[in-house]
């Protein structure tokens, strides 16, 4: 049936596509988030070998970013938890769970400890 109606129509009625599509992007943005931190740690030590660490976590692009990524964290972490809330509803939905979360495992990915716990608890 699904290759009658095409994919898009067993993708619209099952959730987990939605789910994994909004864990994807929240992790994308917070990886992204992540990089900027990265260049601007690197950037503040080519230039401030002998400063203290103080001036960088006073700087207002620093006070910015780490804002940016508290947000963007929990708005990662919430979608991770979405992932075990949600059942997929169609046997392209079982399939693509697991191979989503797979693929942030083979990463090193480290799910929020609230996943964790819902996992384990089953």
């Amino acid at each position: 049936m699904a290759h009658a109606l095409g994919m898009s129509a067993v993708v619209a009625g099952d959730p987990i596509w939605g789910t994994i599509d909004r864990h994807a992007r929240a992790y994308a943005a917070l990886d992204e988030a992540l990089g900027r931190q990265e260049e601007l740690e690197r950037e503040w030590l080519a230039r401030s070998a002998d400063r203290d660490e103080a001036e960088l976590v006073g700087d207002p692009r620093w006070v910015a970013l780490q804002l940016e990524l508290n947000a963007l964290d929990d708005a990662e972490a919430r979608a991770a938890t979405a992932l075990i809330r949600t059942k997929p509803s169609t046997a392209a939905g079982v399939v693509a769970l697991p191979r989503h979360v797979a693929s942030f495992r083979d990463r090193g990915y480290q799910w929020p400890a609230e996943v964790k716990r819902r996992v384990r608890a089953g």
